[in-house]
C-alpha cells in the first residue's frame, strides 16, 4: 500500500492515542509515552484524522476510503512479516519513531504541503532511508536505496582514507564529491545549466530550546489558521441565513 508514511503513522497508531489528542486538543507539545485506546470510534479515528491534517488537503481521504484503509494498515504496521528481515533490526520501531505524529508536527511547513496520501514523492526520496524500513516501499525505492548505498561506499572508498573516518570534515568532502559527479548528469538529462556550482556545506545544529520554540510558533500557527476557517466558516453561513 504505497501511501505517505506519515499518514500510515498517524492512521494507525496517532488517531488512537489519547496523548497525542489531548495534547493536540491544549495546542502543546505531546512529551508523553503513548497511550492507545480500544475504545476510540472509527468515526472519531477518521475525525481524529481529519483534524490532525486539516490544513494539507493533499493528505486527505473521505470517510470510506479511510474505513477501507485502516484495518490494512494496522496490519501492515503491525505484523513483522511486512518489516525488512522481519523486524530483527528493529525496524518497525525506527520507522515509527521516524514517521510519528510528533516528527510530523515538527516538519517546516512547506514540506507538509508537498506530501501527498499516495506515491508520496518526499517519502520515496527525501525520507528513502526509513521509508524503505517496510516492504511496502514502492520497488523504485528499495533500488533507488540499494544504489545510493552502493554510490557511498564507492566514493567513501576511493576519496576517504580509511583512518578518516568518523571526522566531520572527511564525511563533508565525501558528500562534496558526490554532488560533483551528479550535477553535470544531472545538467546534461534534464538539458539545464547551473550558474554556479552547486555548495554543500554544514549548518550549526539547532539546540533543543530553538527546536521547542520552532515547533511551539508552529503548532500555534497551524491551530490559528484552523481557528480562522471556522470562523469564516460561521460568518459565512450567519450570511446566508441573514
Amino acid at each position: 500500500m504505497n501511501i505517505c508514511n506519515f499518514a500510515k503513522v498517524i492512521i494507525s497508531r496517532a488517531t488512537k492515542d489519547l496523548s497525542s489528542i489531548n495534547a493536540w486538543k491544549e495546542k502543546k507539545e505531546n512529551k508523553k509515552n503513548p497511550i492507545y485506546s480500544s475504545h476510540i470510534s472509527l468515526q472519531d479515528r477518521f475525525q481524529n484524522y481529519e483534524i490532525f491534517i486539516d490544513q494539507y488537503p493533499k493528505m486527505t481521504m473521505n470517510f470510506k476510503d479511510f474505513s477501507l484503509k485502516y484495518k490494512r494498515l494496522q496490519g501492515y504496521i503491525t505484523d513483522k512479516k511486512y518489516w525488512n528481515n522481519n523486524n530483527k533490526e528493529g525496524q518497525q520501531n525506527k520507522f515509527l519513531e521516524y514517521f510519528s505524529f510528533k516528527n510530523w508536527q515538527k516538519l517546516p511547513e512547506p514540506e507538509k504541503k508537498q506530501h501527498t496520501l499516495e506515491n508520496c514523492r518526499l517519502c520515496n526520496t527525501v525520507h528513502i532511508e526509513h521509508s524503505s524500513l517496510h516492504k511496502s516501499a514502492a520497488p523504485e525505492v528499495t533500488k533507488l536505496t540499494a544504489l545510493c548505498q552502493s554510490v557511498t561506499n564507492t566514493i567513501i572508498r576511493q576519496s576517504t582514507p580509511s583512518s578518516s573516518h568518523g571526522t566531520t570534515t572527511k564525511g563533508l568532502k565525501a558528500v562534496q564529491n558526490i554532488v560533483k559527479i551528479v550535477q553535470p548528469m544531472m545538467e546534461k538529462n534534464l538539458n539545464i545549466k547551473f550558474e554556479n556550482p552547486i555548495k554543500v556545506s554544514i549548518s550549526p545544529l539547532k539546540t533543543p530550546e530553538q527546536k521547542r520554540k520552532e515547533f511551539e510558533r508552529n503548532l500555534i500557527e497551524t491551530k490559528q489558521k484552523m481557528d480562522d476557517a471556522f470562523t469564516d466558516a460561521g460568518e459565512d453561513i450567519h450570511v446566508f441565513l441573514a
